[in-house]
């Protein structure tokens, strides 16, 4: 009946245009659902409702609804009060959000330490397996394949992790688009999806904890492929932006990167789109290659505790488009990392410290078979003792491998401070019950010289030592 100059500047149309429309060509519901509320409006049985309007440009926005009886000129007509809500409701869902992942992030960290522990212990015995039977004996392929499964629960396991507190992100300042070219092509290396990188010049550098975001970047371009098996394309565009407050983003306004992954996929439905990063939550049938529907959430998270964000657009049948926003660092300059050279390590005595008894085993295994003379302890209080008797005895260790967390005892940490009152040059490496590249930045300022994460192999080790003793 009538319609003000602001519902004419939301809606898009003129007040003529506007005063032509029925209900039904704005409110989204369906038309037996709008009499059923504008019956309760009449009856003033509810005043307040939460609908989604159509506007003249097609865009859908959430609105907030006042609406009650009103007599006008001899007709009982509805006044109505609307008011967009469409970013508070986003605002209010990246709280719910956050919500949701801190809960897992309590569970998460015990669980990881207790699962990385069991599968250093099978980790660790496929390899001492290996290293007694010939090449063409056939029971090696059963455990390559074994070994295989072990990587791939370490990616799980480091999933998990990101929710922790451990995970929070070691940052240093780097490329990224370097990270995203290789991410992208390794997870589809064995795909049918055309990979296609679209990489504006000049990208701005970005402080990130490079694991983490690799993390990310491999899930994205997994989920593309999974979501076209038959093949399709997937279109990764990166490039500089500033964000404003006018972006109405859950950001705080400067520079970033925007780095977007555009598949032409089977979409997203209405229904799914809205719980998408919600952990555990997947549309995927589990199978050989499907996940437990982590990885998004996992995405989430880390964008949370980098000060970026994520957002999905997908439409059934249309393709799914990710877009990713990162801190940007304009004008850094990043150093480039230096080459480390391997060196064949000198037999030497090393320190072992973890209160697990098999993984004492596997890790005096792995020494030995480097050419290492090994001492096994429980914990800290032990560990002095033996560090102590060692080099009064003139047979100093050349190295102490530490488990940062024990039940009973001191741990790496608190062992390592006393160590350091008895021989400030002790080089100590910690071990972690999770993936020790994201966290080495913390251990390191601590006084440690590396760091070992669980579930390791032979390989891992070896590096550690031939860069430890032959500097």
């Amino acid at each position: 009946m009538d319609a003000n100059v602001a519902a004419s500047a939301y809606y898009g149309w003129s007040r003529e245009e506007l005063l032509r429309k029925k209900i039904s060509d704005i409110n989204t519901l369906s038309k037996r659902e709008i009499a059923k509320q504008m019956n309760l409006a009449v009856t003033q049985k509810l005043n307040h409702f939460i609908f989604k309007h159509r506007r003249a440009d097609g865009s859908v926005r959430d609105v907030e609804v006042f609406s009650g009886p009103l007599q006008f000129h001899g007709k009982y007509l509805l006044y109505t009060t609307i008011y967009d809500i469409t970013d508070r409701l986003q605002m209010e869902q990246a709280v719910r959000q956050s919500e949701k992942l801190d809960s897992l992030g309590i569970l998460a960290g015990g669980i990881a330490h207790d699962f990385n522990n069991l599968m250093t212990v099978v980790q660790g015995n496929i390899d001492v397996a290996l290293l007694t039977l010939p090449e063409e004996d056939v029971a090696c392929q059963s455990l390559k394949a074994a070994q295989d499964a072990v990587d791939k629960t370490r990616d799980i396991t480091n999933r998990l992790i990101t929710f922790s507190r451990g995970g929070t992100p070691v940052v240093n300042v780097c490329r990224i688009e370097n990270l995203l070219r290789e991410s992208a092509k390794s997870s589809l290396k064995s795909s049918s999806v055309e990979l296609s990188l679209d990489i504006q010049n000049g990208l701005w550098p970005a402080e990130v904890d490079s694991n983490q975001i690799k993390q990310c970047f491999s899930h994205l371009a997994d989920n593309a492929g999974e979501a076209m098996p038959d093949g399709g394309s997937l279109t990764i565009r990166a490039e500089n932006v500033d964000i404003t407050d006018a972006d109405a983003l859950p950001l705080a306004e400067g520079p970033y990167l925007k780095i977007i992954f555009e598949d032409s996929g089977p979409g997203i439905s209405a229904e799914h789109i809205a719980r998408i990063f919600d952990p555990y939550y997947s549309t995927k049938t589990m199978g050989k290659d499907k996940g437990m529907g982590l990885g998004l959430a996992v995405c989430h998270s880390v964008l949370k505790k980098h000060g970026g964000y994520i957002t999905v657009n997908s439409t059934e049948g249309c393709g799914a488009t990710f877009s990713l926003y990162l801190p940007a660092k304009p004008g850094f300059v990043v150093e480039e990392e230096p080459v480390v050279i391997e060196c064949a390590p000198t037999p030497k005595r090393i320190l072992i410290m973890d209160d697990n008894a098999d993984i004492r085993k596997i890790l005096q295994i792995y020494m030995e078979k480097l050419g290492f003379d090994v001492t096994g302890v429980k914990e800290g209080q032990e560990a002095i003792r033996s560090y102590k008797e060692a080099q009064e005895a003139d047979e100093a260790f050349s190295a102490v491998f530490m488990e940062i967390s024990v039940k009973q005892g001191l741990g790496g940490e608190a062992t390592l401070t006393k160590l350091k009152s008895i021989d400030p040059d002790v080089k100590a490496i910690a071990i972690l019950s999770e993936d020790g590249h994201s966290r080495i930045q913390n251990f390191l300022d601590r006084g440690f010289k590396d760091v070992l994460g669980k579930p390791f192999r032979l390989e891992d080790m070896k590096k550690i030592l031939n860069s430890l003793l032959s500097s």
